[in-house]
């Protein structure tokens, strides 16, 4: 009787061990499942940062005027000709850029997120003249096509840019716009200015000419992650 009930508690004990998932680091789950879970919970601006980083790489001086991960330097900013920035620098300066080129297709609602990467490559001007802009403009989202025909390089096809537009595509696009507009308010993550920009405003609460079609318009932030955007780049997600 004794062994009995000591095997039925050792029984009671493992049973209870593996339905502890995570605690001690066991899962019934495939190595599969366990990276499609993962893979849920990663917003889609960190896979959008994470497919930049991919295709861009770290760029090197001989690169010049490109830095980190394919930020082109502007008039008056001073980073380093001779040195490759660090990573941490170079990561919060690909997240401002793109948050400054969804900024400019704001209107665009989640859409944004799609057409500010592929503003991060070919420039937000010739984003905003490709029949894909053209195409959501009229409501039409069978964009595929177009999307992954920007993947030239001096005139011809470039298989590495090509995999990149069909990656960002297929990673990014997305079916119901209406309700990845809502999430992705809460998806957006609070910036680091890189230690070669001047520091991000203090203050919360800006209010700016909005500069679009509407120029009578004006609009409010409250979202810290705008903070170090210029002030024409800010913009509410509300």
């Amino acid at each position: 009787m004794k062994l009995i009930s000591a095997i039925s508690i050792a029984l009671m004990a493992v049973s209870s061990l593996f339905g502890m998932k995570g605690l001690y680091g066991l899962s019934l789950n495939s190595p599969e499942d366990s990276a499609a879970a993962e893979s849920e919970t990663v917003s889609d601006f960190e896979k959008a940062v994470q497919i930049i980083k991919k295709y861009e790489g770290m760029h090197q001086p001989k690169h010049w005027p490109f830095v980190g991960y394919g930020h082109k330097v502007l008039p008056g900013e001073t980073f380093s000709r001779t040195k490759a920035m660090n990573e941490a620098d170079a990561e919060a300066l690909l997240r401002k850029d793109l948050l400054k080129n969804c900024a400019v297709f704001r209107q665009f609602g989640a859409d944004s997120l799609l057409l500010g990467v592929l503003a991060y490559n070919i420039g937000s001007g010739a984003t905003s003249r490709s029949s894909v802009v053209s195409k959501l403009k009229a409501g039409d989202r069978d964009i595929y096509e177009n999307y992954i025909a920007h993947c030239r390089y001096q005139g011809k096809v470039h298989s590495q840019i090509q995999r990149r537009r069909i990656e960002e595509f297929e990673t990014l696009f997305v079916k119901d716009p209406e309700a990845a507009s809502r999430q992705l308010k809460n998806q957006m993550p609070a910036l680091s200015a890189p230690a070669t920009t001047a520091p991000a405003p203090t203050r919360k609460i800006s209010q700016m000419p909005r500069r679009n079609e509407n120029q009578n318009r004006l609009f409010f932030t409250t979202n810290k992650m705008m903070a170090c955007l210029p002030k024409h780049q800010q913009y509410s997600w509300q």
